[in-house]
C-alpha cells in the first residue's frame, strides 16, 4: 500500500483532523480580535502624532496636507472645586453681584460653561479662583480627496 505524502517535498503528508465548525470560528474571531487591538495601538499613536501639528487651544482646526484635510477638534474640561466656590459665594457681601451669582448656581454648586460665559466679568472674576480648566479629549477627521 503506497504511503501519502505531500507532493511538493515528498514528506509524509500531515493527517487531516476534522475540526468543529464553530471551533474554526471561535479561532478566527480570537485572531481577528488580536488584530483589532493591533490596529486600535496603531491608530491611537497616529491620532497623537496628528493632533502635535495643530494649535493646542481648544476648538476646530483644520489643515490641508497634500489632498488630505485634517481637522482636529479639541475639546476642554471645566471643574469646579465645590468647596472653595460655596467659599466664594458665602463670602460675597450682598447685593446684586450676589443676586446674579446666587440666583442659578447656590443649590447646584456647580456652573456649566455656557452658563459662566453670561456672567458679568466681575461675577466671573470672583469665581475664577473656583475653576480648573484642563485639556479634554480630541477627535480627528481625515477627508482624502484623492
Amino acid at each position: 500500500m503506497a504511503k501519502l505524502t505531500d507532493e511538493w517535498d515528498g514528506e509524509p503528508a500531515a493527517p487531516v483532523k476534522n475540526v468543529h465548525p464553530t471551533a474554526e470560528k471561535a479561532r478566527l474571531l480570537v485572531a481577528i480580535e488580536a488584530q483589532i487591538e493591533e490596529f486600535e495601538v496603531q491608530a491611537k499613536g497616529l491620532r497623537y502624532e496628528l493632533a502635535r501639528e495643530f494649535p493646542a487651544s481648544p476648538g476646530t482646526h483644520s489643515k490641508k496636507f497634500d489632498d488630505v484635510t485634517v481637522t482636529l477638534d479639541r475639546s476642554e474640561r471645566w471643574t469646579w472645586d465645590k468647596d472653595t466656590l460655596k467659599d466664594i459665594l458665602d463670602g460675597v457681601p450682598p447685593g446684586p453681584l450676589k443676586d446674579e451669582i446666587a440666583r442659578r448656581y447656590i443649590y447646584s454648586i456647580t456652573i456649566h460653561k455656557r452658563d459662566f460665559s453670561k456672567l458679568s466679568a466681575d461675577a466671573q472674576k470672583a469665581l475664577r479662583r473656583a475653576l480648573t480648566v484642563k485639556d479634554g479629549p480630541f477627535t480627528i477627521k481625515v477627508e482624502d480627496e484623492a
